[in-house]
């Protein structure tokens, strides 16, 4: 089957010469402290610049674009206002999200050819955003939120993405939900990032906080192999958002800039939950008098008891591993004190 590259791939091949790096064996991944960069405008304040420094972060995983649509394409690209640091490792990374994945009805033969170009198109780009930034690309990260019935079709895109990065001595990294961890097996990339957040259904009026629960996570480690065959790595919460209800208890949005300090529009009911009082408008949204806004935090605790869950799970600390945050953002950030920051990245 005659397979398309892409121009920019094939220049990037043969400006290596098409060495295969991995042919003297790969290097372990060091151990550091990590964080996600995950909005579409790259430009840090002073204050997050300063939390990077102060915490010795070594490692960013910063969002470069989504993938989206039948067929694929690029969507939400991040804007560059700054310039990417120098001395923290880059590691591009895009969001695939299930729709590419969505062509049951064409042959297998069809399928393979639209997967190893999908696999391609992404490559390229990430790859020559990251030369347009002037960083040295050393692993790239696909986040997928995959399913039994498109597991085949983004692993065979991880396949041929992982090869052609492999020739240019370049890892390939992916995210691994909770109920994903059966699968770690089976997984065709280098190395995984295990996901420890949004751990319940946000739209379930019942959950009393999505973002993280103890008790959510331990239901999920059965599933973890007896030998885990893929390096993890650990990304925790530090993020808050409002899920915002309509009076019938329906699931209507996120919502990330609600004052709930409000009492003239906002009244605590019970477990995190918040009536709305009156009519009025919340990033562009309209809210209407006696909808539920249930605001989640990242508990530090709760942080804590996951991390310490997680990390003595015999199967899942076979090897160094990093600790990474979720995300850079410092109205989030600075509701942790800097030992609590410490402790979380303790590893």
């Amino acid at each position: 089957m005659k397979r398309y590259q892409g121009p920019f791939l094939c220049l990037i091949l043969l400006f290596f010469g098409i060495v295969n790096a991995y042919s003297q064996g790969r290097e372990e991944k060091e151990a550091v402290n990590a964080i996600y960069h995950w909005k579409t405008t790259f430009n840090p304040s002073k204050e997050e610049w300063k939390f990077l420094n102060d915490n010795a972060v070594k490692r960013m995983y910063v969002r470069f674009f989504d993938v989206d649509n039948d067929p694929a394409e690029p969507v939400a690209t991040t804007i560059f206002k700054q310039n990417l640091p120098q001395d923290i490792e880059i590691i591009p990374t895009t969001f695939i999200t299930l729709e590419p994945f969505w062509y049951y009805w064409i042959s297998d033969s069809a399928r393979e050819c639209r997967n190893h170009d999908l696999a391609n198109k992404i490559v390229t780009r990430l790859l020559k955003m990251a030369q347009v930034q002037n960083i040295v690309v050393k692993e790239v990260q696909f986040d997928c939120d995959w399913t039994a019935s498109t597991e085949d079709d983004f692993f065979q895109t991880c396949t041929f993405a992982r090869d052609t990065l492999h020739m240019l001595g370049i890892d390939l990294s992916v995210t691994i939900r909770l109920h994903q961890l059966g699968m770690l097996k089976n997984i065709p990339a280098d190395r995984g990032v295990l996901m420890l957040y949004n751990t319940s259904n946000l739209k379930n009026y019942s959950v009393s906080n999505s973002i993280l629960s103890y008790n959510a996570v331990k239901q999920y480690l059965s599933r973890v192999p007896k030998e885990c065959v893929l390096d993890l790595d650990f990304a925790y919460p530090t993020y808050s958002w409002g899920i915002w209800f309509n009076s019938w208890q329906d699931f209507n949005g996120i919502l990330h800039k609600v004052d709930i300090t409000n009492s003239a529009l906002y009244q605590w009911k019970q477990d995190g939950c918040y009536e709305v009082l009156k009519d009025h408008k919340v990033e562009g949204r309209q809210l209407e008098k006696g909808d539920i806004i249930r605001w989640e935090v990242s508990e530090y605790e709760e942080v804590m008891k996951v991390k310490n869950a997680i990390e003595s799970y015999p199967s899942l600390k076979g090897s160094r591993y990093s600790v990474i945050l979720y995300h850079l953002d410092f109205n989030n950030l600075s509701k942790f004190s800097q030992d609590e920051i410490k402790n979380i990245y303790r590893h």
